[in-house]
């Protein structure tokens, strides 16, 4: 039986099976898929992730692509564009999420990947958890960091369904461009941009310029996010009209995805049971940015 059982290996479960087996935990971090594997997501990271998490700083290069300086936000018209010194630093959510999985790996925890929980068990002194496969696994405690749909949360009751009004529905893509290209459009600081209230919608659309990719998202609150990927593909078009993509890209390479925005759930522990991360709803409401 381990200490704990993590089940979900983002950034959320992955740092905390690194600081629990790093103390001499026994950890094992749950994940359905195998590592490394893609998340839609725009990528931008607070550069003070080093800082305040020491055990990355080594590894630094090994997961942030660029560094952008420039933040560019445009009004929902598009008449007002505003612009401001603000850096951010740009990944990959493959290497990103590797490398927090590597790290906690290393310093001790067991990986069970390729099995997703199907039910759990709560009882007096243990934490039963049933994989696909048939497979079960014990633990004195368990962590919820398995995203926006957690499954830990609903059989915790911690957290059965968001509201529509409490999600973002995103579009997001990562398009492929000559560095040279990404520094002629977006200068040598890697201009990253946002657009308020695209359509008159709630919500925003970005650009994240990388080394070698661009990210483009739109995301919208739920209740607003009807045709989704056709006023996706709207934007699209707006930017190539604007320059800001030199090209109609590959549509084709979008993803979904939600993102909790509605604040952070009441309650984000049970008996034996912790939630971190989306499924607890710890994401910044203005930004939609989660991570740091």
């Amino acid at each position: 039986m381990y200490d704990v059982l993590v089940v979900g290996a983002g950034p959320g479960g992955s740092t905390t099976a690194y600081y629990l087996a790093s103390r001499g935990f026994s950890v094992a971090l749950i994940d359905k898929d195998s590592p490394p594997r893609d998340k839609p997501c725009g990528g931008g990271v607070s550069p003070s992730v080093a800082s305040d998490f020491p055990h990355l700083r080594k590894r630094r290069s090994d997961f942030i692509e660029s560094e952008s300086h420039v933040a560019v936000l445009h009004s929902s018209n598009q008449r007002i564009v505003l612009s401001s010194n603000i850096d951010l630093d740009m990944t990959l959510r493959t290497k990103f999420d590797n490398v927090l999985f590597e790290t906690a790996v290393e310093h001790g925890a067991e990986p069970v990947t390729g099995s997703r929980v199907r039910a759990l068990e709560r009882k007096s002194d243990l934490v039963v958890a049933h994989l696909s496969g048939g497979r079960i696994i014990e633990g004195r405690a368990i962590v919820g960091a398995d995203g926006v749909n957690s499954i830990v949360a609903r059989e915790t009751g911690l957290h059965r369904r968001w509201p529509s009004s409490s999600i973002t529905a995103c579009q997001v893509a990562e398009f492929p461009l000559p560095e040279s290209t990404i520094l002629d459009i977006y200068s040598e600081n890697r201009e990253y941009h946002f657009f308020a209230n695209v359509g008159g919608l709630p919500g925003y659309g970005w650009i994240f310029p990388k080394r070698t990719t661009v990210n483009v998202g739109l995301g919208i609150v739920g209740n607003h996010a009807a045709g989704l990927p056709r006023k996706y593909h709207q934007f699209v078009r707006l930017l190539v009209k604007e320059d800001y993509l030199p090209s109609r890209p590959d549509l084709a390479r979008a993803r979904g995805a939600l993102v909790p925005t509605g604040g952070t759930i009441p309650q984000t522990y049970a008996d034996r049971c912790v939630l971190v991360g989306d499924s607890a709803g710890m994401v910044n409401p203005i930004t939609g940015g989660g991570i740091h």
